[in-house]
Formats: C-alpha cells, structure tokens, sequence
C-alpha cells in the first residue's frame, strides 16, 4: 500500500501556542473549501492556532479496504499530530479525514466531526 506525504501543502494560522486545531480534508475536498474553510475561521476567531493538512490521497484508494483507508488515515493524522509535541487539542475532519478523529481522543481530547458523521462534539474549550 503506497505512503503519499500528509504534508504536500500546510498550511498554519497563528494563535494559541497551547491550543492547536488539526484541519483534516476529505478525499477530494480540501482545507480551502467552505465547511473547513470557515471552520478554521471560527478558530482563529477564539484564538486558536489552526494546522491545515494537506494530502495528495494514493491514486489506488478506491482499491484499499475501509480498514486500509482508516489506516492510512491515521498515520497522516498521527505525523501531524505528533509534530504539535501535545498541543493538538482538536481535529476537525470532513469525510475521509473524520475516520482519524475518533482514535486520537487519547492524543487530542476535542473533536468536531464534519460529513459523514452526523453527530458533533466539541472540546469544551471550544465554546
């Protein structure tokens, strides 16, 4: 199973060094469209620092079993996850990018799940 980059192109909004939100894209739905887009707006507006992840998803994605998509998800989650040394308090994922949020609790407590879940929670340091 190929191994693209999870940073093809980051993209970071300062803020809050101790309060960093991850933007996790769907599969052909990147951080600049409108539901992260203005999801990151709402961040910066309470201060947050917002880490855009940008990927280039394997041309053979289609092909991976829905265990192999969440694996492959989950390392790029982890790697950008992992560069913020524990201050990644918040994923926010769209489609693809949501099937990490619910394995990171234990690395970063918040998340804020976009389409295809339906239900969203937030850090209570969101609000």
């Amino acid at each position: 199973m190929p191994d693209s980059s999870a940073f093809t192109v980051p993209t970071r909004f300062d803020g809050a060094r101790d309060r960093v939100a991850l933007v996790v894209p769907g599969v052909g739905y990147s951080p600049a469209r409108p539901l992260l887009h203005f999801a990151r707006g709402v961040l910066l507006q309470l201060g947050w620092t917002v880490q855009e992840l940008w990927w280039k998803v394997p041309d053979d994605l289609s092909q991976f079993t829905v265990d192999d998509r969440v694996a492959w998800v989950e390392r790029q989650v982890a790697q950008a996850v992992d560069a913020e040394a524990g201050a990644c308090r918040l994923l926010v994922g769209k489609s693809l990018g949501s099937l990490a949020c619910g394995n990171h609790r234990t690395r970063s407590p918040g998340n804020l799940r976009r389409r295809p879940v339906t239900s969203a929670s937030a850090h209570p340091s969101v609000r």
